[in-house]
């Protein structure tokens, strides 16, 4: 997997996929392909402030 760094970052969080596609506005399948591709560093980011984003309001799986 590409993004080791961010997958591990939602498990350490308590991030779901769904809830990240969710905050995206991408499905879930689009997630998981992003997710197992190479991003490049604004997509990367957009991703890790989504997460942050999801922790902060409580959205935790």
């Amino acid at each position: 997997m590409a993004n080791e760094k961010i997958v591990m970052m939602m498990l350490c969080f308590g991030v779901s996929i769904n809830e990240l596609a969710d905050q995206l506005l991408i499905t879930e399948e689009d997630m998981v392909e992003k997710l197992c591709a190479e991003m490049d560093f604004v997509k990367n980011f957009e991703v890790m402030l989504a997460i942050v984003d999801i922790v902060k309001r409580g959205e935790r799986a």
